[in-house]
Protein backbone atom coordinates (compact mmCIF):
# COMPACT_ATOMS: atom_id res chain seq x y z
CA UNK A 1 0.00 0.00 0.00
CA UNK A 2 1.36 3.53 -1.20
CA UNK A 3 0.71 6.31 1.17
CA UNK A 4 0.77 10.53 0.54
CA UNK A 5 4.16 11.80 0.51
CA UNK A 6 4.31 14.60 2.09
CA UNK A 7 5.17 17.81 -0.17
CA UNK A 8 7.93 19.84 1.41
CA UNK A 9 6.91 23.54 -0.05
CA UNK A 10 3.62 25.80 1.29
CA UNK A 11 3.29 29.46 0.15
CA UNK A 12 -0.25 30.13 1.76
CA UNK A 13 -0.46 33.69 -0.75
CA UNK A 14 -0.79 31.93 -4.00
CA UNK A 15 -3.68 30.82 -6.17
CA UNK A 16 -3.69 26.80 -5.56
CA UNK A 17 -3.28 26.78 -1.72
CA UNK A 18 -6.04 29.32 -1.38
CA UNK A 19 -8.58 27.11 -3.44
CA UNK A 20 -7.05 24.13 -1.87
CA UNK A 21 -8.23 25.35 1.85
CA UNK A 22 -11.41 25.90 0.55
CA UNK A 23 -12.08 22.47 -0.73
CA UNK A 24 -10.56 21.16 3.15
CA UNK A 25 -12.37 23.48 4.97
CA UNK A 26 -15.08 22.18 7.60
CA UNK A 27 -18.64 21.54 6.46
CA UNK A 28 -21.81 20.88 8.54
CA UNK A 29 -24.48 20.46 6.57
CA UNK A 30 -24.78 17.38 3.95
CA UNK A 31 -25.71 18.61 0.67
CA UNK A 32 -26.43 15.46 -0.76
CA UNK A 33 -27.94 13.42 1.71
CA UNK A 34 -31.00 11.54 0.10
CA UNK A 35 -27.69 9.73 -1.68
CA UNK A 36 -26.23 8.70 1.73
CA UNK A 37 -28.16 5.19 1.76
CA UNK A 38 -25.65 4.62 -1.11
CA UNK A 39 -22.44 4.25 1.29
CA UNK A 40 -24.01 3.52 4.75
CA UNK A 41 -22.42 0.34 4.83
CA UNK A 42 -18.83 1.78 4.75
CA UNK A 43 -20.12 4.71 6.42
CA UNK A 44 -20.61 1.66 9.54
CA UNK A 45 -17.66 0.87 8.97
CA UNK A 46 -15.91 3.84 8.41
CA UNK A 47 -17.28 6.71 10.17
CA UNK A 48 -14.77 9.58 8.36
CA UNK A 49 -16.35 8.47 5.05
CA UNK A 50 -19.40 10.38 5.62
CA UNK A 51 -17.24 13.21 6.32
CA UNK A 52 -15.71 13.28 3.26
CA UNK A 53 -18.55 13.08 1.60
CA UNK A 54 -20.37 15.87 2.70
CA UNK A 55 -17.20 17.66 2.06
CA UNK A 56 -17.41 16.31 -1.69
CA UNK A 57 -21.04 17.46 -2.47
CA UNK A 58 -20.28 20.81 -1.17
CA UNK A 59 -17.04 21.26 -3.33
CA UNK A 60 -18.92 20.06 -5.93
CA UNK A 61 -20.12 23.57 -5.75
CA UNK A 62 -17.48 24.85 -4.99
CA UNK A 63 -15.56 24.08 -7.72
CA UNK A 64 -18.15 25.25 -10.00
CA UNK A 65 -18.55 28.80 -9.06
CA UNK A 66 -14.66 29.24 -8.62
CA UNK A 67 -14.60 27.74 -12.47
CA UNK A 68 -14.26 31.53 -14.47
CA UNK A 69 -13.34 31.99 -17.67
CA UNK A 70 -9.47 31.51 -17.38
CA UNK A 71 -7.13 28.94 -18.12
CA UNK A 72 -7.39 26.84 -14.91
CA UNK A 73 -11.38 25.05 -15.52
CA UNK A 74 -9.69 22.27 -15.66
CA UNK A 75 -6.96 22.05 -13.50
CA UNK A 76 -9.30 22.95 -10.50
CA UNK A 77 -11.82 19.51 -12.05
CA UNK A 78 -8.50 18.06 -11.30
CA UNK A 79 -7.83 19.27 -8.11
CA UNK A 80 -11.52 17.98 -6.99
CA UNK A 81 -10.53 14.63 -8.38
CA UNK A 82 -7.69 14.46 -6.53
CA UNK A 83 -8.75 15.74 -3.52
CA UNK A 84 -11.17 12.43 -3.53
CA UNK A 85 -8.53 10.09 -3.85
CA UNK A 86 -5.84 12.07 -1.34
CA UNK A 87 -8.98 11.83 1.26
CA UNK A 88 -9.55 8.04 1.14
CA UNK A 89 -5.34 7.07 0.60
CA UNK A 90 -4.81 9.37 3.99
CA UNK A 91 -7.06 7.48 5.63
CA UNK A 92 -5.20 4.35 4.65
CA UNK A 93 -3.80 3.54 7.63
CA UNK A 94 -6.97 2.99 8.91
CA UNK A 95 -8.48 0.61 6.08
CA UNK A 96 -5.45 -1.26 5.88
CA UNK A 97 -6.53 -3.21 1.93
CA UNK A 98 -6.04 -1.83 -1.25
CA UNK A 99 -9.20 -3.21 -2.22
CA UNK A 100 -11.13 -1.46 -0.08
CA UNK A 101 -9.45 2.04 -0.42
CA UNK A 102 -10.33 1.31 -4.29
CA UNK A 103 -14.25 -0.06 -3.24
CA UNK A 104 -14.54 3.49 -1.16
CA UNK A 105 -13.08 5.82 -3.63
CA UNK A 106 -15.53 4.26 -6.65
CA UNK A 107 -18.42 4.48 -4.53
CA UNK A 108 -17.63 8.00 -3.99
CA UNK A 109 -17.41 8.64 -7.41
CA UNK A 110 -20.87 6.52 -8.14
CA UNK A 111 -22.92 8.83 -6.18
CA UNK A 112 -20.58 12.18 -7.94
CA UNK A 113 -21.74 10.96 -11.21
CA UNK A 114 -25.43 10.33 -10.17
CA UNK A 115 -25.32 14.30 -8.37
CA UNK A 116 -23.62 15.33 -11.48
CA UNK A 117 -26.46 13.53 -13.69
CA UNK A 118 -29.13 14.26 -12.01
CA UNK A 119 -28.86 17.57 -9.95
CA UNK A 120 -26.25 19.38 -13.14
CA UNK A 121 -27.86 18.20 -16.23
CA UNK A 122 -26.45 20.04 -19.12
CA UNK A 123 -23.96 21.97 -17.63
CA UNK A 124 -20.52 22.27 -18.83
CA UNK A 125 -19.17 23.95 -15.89
CA UNK A 126 -19.52 21.32 -13.17
CA UNK A 127 -16.54 19.01 -12.32
CA UNK A 128 -17.26 15.12 -12.64
CA UNK A 129 -15.30 12.09 -11.61
CA UNK A 130 -12.70 11.42 -13.98
CA UNK A 131 -12.18 7.62 -14.55
CA UNK A 132 -9.52 7.73 -16.33
CA UNK A 133 -7.30 9.18 -14.00
CA UNK A 134 -4.12 6.82 -13.07
CA UNK A 135 -5.47 5.22 -9.95
CA UNK A 136 -1.71 5.61 -7.82
CA UNK A 137 -1.18 8.32 -5.23
CA UNK A 138 2.42 8.53 -6.09
CA UNK A 139 1.97 9.54 -9.48
CA UNK A 140 -1.60 12.02 -8.20
CA UNK A 141 0.62 13.72 -6.16
CA UNK A 142 2.98 14.67 -8.54
CA UNK A 143 0.67 15.81 -11.23
CA UNK A 144 -0.83 17.92 -8.51
CA UNK A 145 2.55 19.38 -7.93
CA UNK A 146 3.38 19.82 -11.34
CA UNK A 147 -0.46 21.10 -11.80
CA UNK A 148 -0.09 23.70 -8.94
CA UNK A 149 3.46 24.77 -10.15
CA UNK A 150 1.70 25.96 -13.35
CA UNK A 151 -1.56 27.64 -11.98
CA UNK A 152 0.94 29.29 -9.02
CA UNK A 153 3.65 30.37 -11.94
CA UNK A 154 2.73 34.52 -12.99
CA UNK A 155 2.46 35.09 -8.98
CA UNK A 156 5.80 33.90 -8.30
CA UNK A 157 7.47 35.11 -11.57
CA UNK A 158 5.89 38.73 -10.63
CA UNK A 159 8.02 38.49 -7.79
CA UNK A 160 11.24 37.17 -9.19
CA UNK A 161 11.45 39.84 -11.56
CA UNK A 162 9.99 42.33 -8.72
CA UNK A 163 13.00 41.28 -5.98
CA UNK A 164 15.14 38.54 -7.72
CA UNK A 165 17.53 38.02 -4.97
CA UNK A 166 15.12 37.81 -2.14
CA UNK A 167 12.85 35.12 -4.19
CA UNK A 168 15.71 33.34 -4.86
CA UNK A 169 16.21 32.65 -1.04
CA UNK A 170 12.42 32.30 -0.42
CA UNK A 171 11.89 29.88 -3.50
CA UNK A 172 14.67 28.18 -3.70
CA UNK A 173 13.53 24.69 -2.38
CA UNK A 174 10.15 25.22 -4.23
CA UNK A 175 12.26 25.05 -7.41
CA UNK A 176 14.13 22.28 -6.25
CA UNK A 177 11.09 20.35 -5.68
CA UNK A 178 9.08 21.37 -9.12
CA UNK A 179 11.62 22.18 -11.73
CA UNK A 180 12.05 18.24 -12.44
CA UNK A 181 8.72 18.02 -12.70
CA UNK A 182 8.10 20.35 -15.08
CA UNK A 183 10.27 18.98 -18.00
CA UNK A 184 9.97 15.02 -18.31
CA UNK A 185 6.39 15.77 -19.12
CA UNK A 186 6.77 18.63 -21.94
CA UNK A 187 6.74 16.24 -24.56
CA UNK A 188 3.34 14.28 -23.42
CA UNK A 189 1.76 17.39 -22.15
CA UNK A 190 2.19 18.82 -25.65
CA UNK A 191 1.47 16.16 -27.93
CA UNK A 192 0.22 12.77 -26.10
CA UNK A 193 -3.59 12.71 -26.68
CA UNK A 194 -5.26 11.91 -23.61
CA UNK A 195 -2.69 12.43 -21.26
CA UNK A 196 -3.53 13.84 -18.07
CA UNK A 197 -1.63 16.98 -18.22
CA UNK A 198 -2.61 17.42 -21.78
CA UNK A 199 -6.10 17.23 -20.61
CA UNK A 200 -6.08 19.20 -17.90
CA UNK A 201 -3.71 22.25 -18.43
CA UNK A 202 -3.34 24.34 -21.57
CA UNK A 203 -0.47 25.49 -23.28
CA UNK A 204 2.06 23.78 -21.28
CA UNK A 205 5.26 25.60 -22.99
CA UNK A 206 3.94 29.20 -21.61
CA UNK A 207 4.90 27.76 -18.32
CA UNK A 208 8.17 26.89 -19.01
CA UNK A 209 10.20 28.35 -16.02
CA UNK A 210 13.39 29.23 -17.83
CA UNK A 211 11.45 31.83 -19.15
CA UNK A 212 11.37 34.18 -16.52
CA UNK A 213 15.32 34.00 -16.88
CA UNK A 214 14.38 35.96 -19.99
CA UNK A 215 12.48 38.49 -18.29
CA UNK A 216 15.31 39.38 -15.85
CA UNK A 217 18.53 41.92 -16.95
CA UNK A 218 20.93 39.55 -18.58
CA UNK A 219 23.83 41.55 -17.41
CA UNK A 220 22.70 41.95 -13.79
CA UNK A 221 22.21 38.02 -13.20
CA UNK A 222 25.08 37.16 -14.95
CA UNK A 223 27.32 39.23 -12.12
CA UNK A 224 25.09 38.19 -9.77
CA UNK A 225 25.52 34.50 -10.11
CA UNK A 226 29.59 34.98 -9.62
CA UNK A 227 28.67 36.53 -6.43
CA UNK A 228 25.37 34.67 -4.12
CA UNK A 229 25.66 30.55 -4.35
CA UNK A 230 21.75 30.83 -4.49
CA UNK A 231 21.69 31.17 -8.09
CA UNK A 232 24.51 28.76 -9.05
CA UNK A 233 21.62 26.38 -6.86
CA UNK A 234 18.98 27.64 -8.98
CA UNK A 235 21.01 27.00 -12.41
CA UNK A 236 22.40 23.77 -11.72
CA UNK A 237 18.31 22.72 -10.70
CA UNK A 238 17.90 23.68 -14.47
CA UNK A 239 21.03 22.13 -15.62
CA UNK A 240 19.95 18.99 -14.08
CA UNK A 241 16.31 18.80 -14.53
CA UNK A 242 17.28 19.22 -18.30
CA UNK A 243 19.36 16.10 -18.52
CA UNK A 244 15.90 14.27 -17.34
CA UNK A 245 14.53 11.62 -19.77
CA UNK A 246 10.61 12.36 -21.25
CA UNK A 247 8.13 10.52 -19.29
CA UNK A 248 4.69 9.16 -21.19
CA UNK A 249 1.51 8.57 -19.89
CA UNK A 250 1.62 5.65 -22.26
CA UNK A 251 3.16 2.92 -20.15
CA UNK A 252 0.65 3.24 -17.69
CA UNK A 253 -2.69 0.63 -17.99
CA UNK A 254 -5.44 -0.46 -15.79
CA UNK A 255 -6.20 -4.24 -17.36
CA UNK A 256 -5.77 -6.66 -14.89
CA UNK A 257 -3.32 -9.02 -15.93
CA UNK A 258 -1.76 -10.77 -12.63
CA UNK A 259 1.31 -13.08 -12.12
CA UNK A 260 1.28 -13.10 -8.17
CA UNK A 261 3.79 -16.23 -8.46
CA UNK A 262 6.14 -14.96 -10.81
CA UNK A 263 5.76 -11.26 -8.55
CA UNK A 264 6.29 -13.20 -5.31
CA UNK A 265 9.89 -15.19 -6.49
CA UNK A 266 11.02 -11.94 -7.71
CA UNK A 267 10.67 -10.16 -4.51
CA UNK A 268 12.48 -13.27 -2.66
CA UNK A 269 15.32 -13.15 -4.96
CA UNK A 270 15.23 -8.92 -4.83
CA UNK A 271 15.28 -9.04 -1.10
CA UNK A 272 18.18 -11.83 -1.04
CA UNK A 273 20.20 -11.85 -3.90
CA UNK A 274 22.90 -8.97 -5.35
CA UNK A 275 20.62 -9.43 -8.23
CA UNK A 276 18.06 -6.84 -7.15
CA UNK A 277 17.97 -4.37 -9.37
CA UNK A 278 18.67 -5.98 -12.17
CA UNK A 279 15.51 -8.18 -11.39
CA UNK A 280 13.16 -5.50 -10.27
CA UNK A 281 14.04 -3.64 -13.27
CA UNK A 282 13.61 -7.15 -15.48
CA UNK A 283 10.12 -7.35 -14.17
CA UNK A 284 9.16 -3.75 -14.93
CA UNK A 285 10.30 -3.98 -18.32
CA UNK A 286 8.27 -7.16 -18.74
CA UNK A 287 4.97 -5.89 -17.55
CA UNK A 288 5.47 -3.02 -19.72
CA UNK A 289 5.56 -5.28 -22.54
CA UNK A 290 3.00 -7.20 -21.86
CA UNK A 291 1.00 -4.10 -20.78
CA UNK A 292 0.26 -5.45 -17.01
CA UNK A 293 0.04 -3.11 -14.75
CA UNK A 294 2.86 -1.07 -13.99
CA UNK A 295 2.99 0.23 -10.21
CA UNK A 296 4.56 3.75 -10.52
CA UNK A 297 8.19 2.45 -8.72
CA UNK A 298 8.32 0.16 -11.48
CA UNK A 299 8.01 3.05 -14.43
CA UNK A 300 10.89 5.35 -12.24
CA UNK A 301 13.38 2.60 -12.40
CA UNK A 302 12.69 2.10 -16.19
CA UNK A 303 13.17 5.63 -16.44
CA UNK A 304 16.63 5.25 -14.43
CA UNK A 305 18.00 3.26 -16.09
CA UNK A 306 17.22 5.03 -19.56
CA UNK A 307 18.66 7.73 -18.73
CA UNK A 308 21.96 5.48 -17.68
CA UNK A 309 22.11 3.82 -20.86
CA UNK A 310 21.93 6.96 -22.73
CA UNK A 311 24.33 8.69 -20.35
CA UNK A 312 26.75 5.52 -21.14
CA UNK A 313 25.88 5.89 -25.01
CA UNK A 314 26.68 9.52 -24.90
CA UNK A 315 30.20 8.47 -23.14
CA UNK A 316 30.65 6.03 -25.84
CA UNK A 317 30.04 7.84 -28.63
CA UNK A 318 33.11 11.12 -26.92
CA UNK A 319 35.39 8.31 -26.18
CA UNK A 320 35.14 7.25 -30.06
CA UNK A 321 35.06 10.36 -31.52
CA UNK A 322 38.12 11.66 -29.30
CA UNK A 323 39.82 8.41 -30.30
CA UNK A 324 39.31 9.08 -34.24
CA UNK A 325 40.96 12.64 -33.40
CA UNK A 326 44.02 11.58 -31.39
CA UNK A 327 44.70 8.95 -34.39
CA UNK A 328 45.02 11.56 -36.97
CA UNK A 329 47.28 13.87 -34.80
CA UNK A 330 51.09 13.43 -34.38
CA UNK A 331 52.69 14.56 -30.91
CA UNK A 332 53.02 18.22 -31.41
CA UNK A 333 49.58 18.86 -32.67
CA UNK A 334 48.16 16.60 -29.02
CA UNK A 335 50.46 18.78 -26.83
CA UNK A 336 48.76 21.94 -28.53
CA UNK A 337 45.59 20.48 -27.93
CA UNK A 338 45.94 19.38 -24.09
CA UNK A 339 47.68 22.74 -23.56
Amino acid sequence: MEATIPRVTRFSHVPSHKFNEKLNAPVEENKYSEYSFKINDLIYEYPWVEEIFKKLGRNITVTKDENKDDHFNKKRCFDLNFWLYSQVYNKSESIGDNKKIEEIIVKLQGIWKSICDEKFTGQNDVCCPDYNLYNNITYLNEMKDLFDFIEDFEIIKKEVIKDTYNSCLKYLEYLRERVPLYYPWITSCNMEEGATCKRYIKDYDNYDPENVLYSLNYFTLLVTYLLYPCYKEIVNIFVDAKELSQRSEKVYNNNNLKFEGSIMMIFVLYKFTPFGKFILLTRARIKRKIQSKLNYEDIKLINEYDDLIENKRKEKMYSILYSSLSDGLDDSDEDYLLH
